[in-house]
Order: structure tokens, then sequence, then C-alpha cells
């Protein structure tokens, strides 16, 4: 129970130190959609990197087309959020 709190509190925590860290490099380059950018596309290849190091297996089309639309739109549009909140 104790490590579960943890770790929505650790969750919690990254989150608002992303966006501190996400404004500091808006503010550096004077320009939210490429701070956004940079972000994305550095979380993008952190994630694949944490896929790799866990040897997760490659996802099989056959799951991907039981899914429906609006679980892979909704799940597609949370982090476009953050750039919204940054202009």
């Amino acid at each position: 129970m104790l490590g579960s709190a943890l770790l929505g509190v650790g969750a919690g925590v990254s989150v608002v130190v992303q966006q501190v860290l996400v404004a500091s490099l808006r503010a550096s380059l004077g320009s939210a959609p490429w701070a956004a950018l940079i972000s994305y596309v550095g979380g993008t290849l952190t994630m694949i990197l944490v896929i790799l190091l866990m040897q997760e297996p490659w996802i099989l089309t056959t799951g991907v087309a039981k899914s429906s639309w609006p679980r892979w739109r909704a799940a597609c549009s949370a982090p476009s959020t953050s750039f919204w909140r940054l202009s």
C-alpha cells in the first residue's frame, strides 16, 4: 500500500517538474511550440529506451485492431494539452 502511494506521489511530482522544465525551455527558446516539440521528442525517445531495456514484446496488429478508435484518440490527444498551458 505504501509503495502504491509513493508511486502516485512520484507520478504527480514528475508531472509538475516536467511542466516547470518545459516552461523554462519555452522562456529560453521564446517559443512554446518548439519547447513542446522538444519535450515530446525527448519523452518519446526515453520511453522507447525504457521499453527496450524492459525487453517488452512488440505489440501485435491484432491487439491494435481490437482497440476502439475513441481509446486511441483519447490516449493520443492527452500529451498535447501541455502545449496550450504554456502559450
